[in-house]
Order: C-alpha cells, then structure tokens, then sequence
C-alpha cells in the first residue's frame, strides 16, 4: 500500500485546517452573540447577593459639575451599609472614604463630598458592602459598571467603562 502523494496529503491538511477555522469561526460568533444576548438581558446597574439581602448600586459621572454620584441599596429593612472606594488613573492610587453608609432600603444617594476631584480624570469606583448578620458582619464589594457617564453639556448619559470626572 503506497502513501499518499504530497500533493495530496496537502489539500487534505488545507481541507482540514479550512474546516477547523470554520468551525472556531462560529464558536467565537455564537459566544459573541451570547455575550451580547446576555449583557442585554442583565440589568444596566451592578447586583450583589450577600447574606441572602439583594445590594444594587447605580454610578453616574459627570465632568461639566466634576460630580460622583452613587444611588445604593438593599432589600434590608437594617444592618446594610456602603462605604465607596476610587481608583485615580492620574495617580495610580485607590482611596475611600473613612465612614460608611447606611443604604438600608433601595435608592439611598450615597454623598461623595470626601472626595476631591481636581482636573478632569479617569476613575474606577467599587463599592464594599456590609451586612449584619445573626453571626457578625459578611463583607463583599463589586465594579458597579457600567457607570453612567453624563455628557459635558450636562444633559443625557451614555454608558462607560469608566467614569471621567
């Protein structure tokens, strides 16, 4: 039995390779269109689940009043609370306030005044949440994206990866 010649064996591997990159060409489409299918079906504010009590917050951005604002909350009627954390792009630095706040019940603003923005920059917020439990305090945080970055006229908002204040 002789071996196939070189001319074959390479339109079987182009064959073959053609098929394989085919095939990697609709798994990366169906991933992309379940990516997208997802991301529109999730909700365009951040959820966290601690403790069993339902934590949501909402970040908008502004740079026309260099304004942070974040709404939070929980499905707790007590012991839920935030404390708010920035990352500054400019300096390379994270900083947070030194108190937290009580965001018992949904659509509780959380003030930013501690912060100071100087200049227009580039920021990543995380918010660490706190619930009391009958066993102690359970911790947890998360990237509330996308944050909601307002435009410079000051009127509409637009999503973004992150905020520019």
């Amino acid at each position: 039995m002789s071996s196939p010649s070189p001319s074959t064996r390479i339109a079987r591997t182009a064959a073959r390779t053609s098929a394989r990159r085919g095939i990697r060409i609709q798994l990366v489409g169906i991933v992309a269109a379940l990516g997208v299918c997802l991301a529109g079906a999730s909700a365009a504010n951040a959820d966290r689940y601690l403790s069993g009590v339902h934590f949501s917050s909402i970040v908008t951005c502004s740079t026309s009043v260099d304004e942070l604002t974040v709404m939070s909350g929980s499905n707790a009627r007590s012991g839920s609370l935030a404390m708010i954390y920035l990352y500054s792009y400019a300096s390379g630095r994270w900083m947070h306030e030194n108190q937290w706040h009580n965001v018992s019940g949904f659509n509780t603003e959380i003030s930013t005044g501690a912060f100071n923005f100087v200049g227009h920059h580039r920021y990543e917020v995380w918010i660490r949440y706190a619930q009391a439990t009958s066993s102690g305090w359970v911790y947890s945080g998360e990237y509330p994206r996308p944050y909601y970055q307002r435009n410079a006229n000051g009127y509409g908002t637009y999503a973004s990866r992150t905020c520019h204040i």
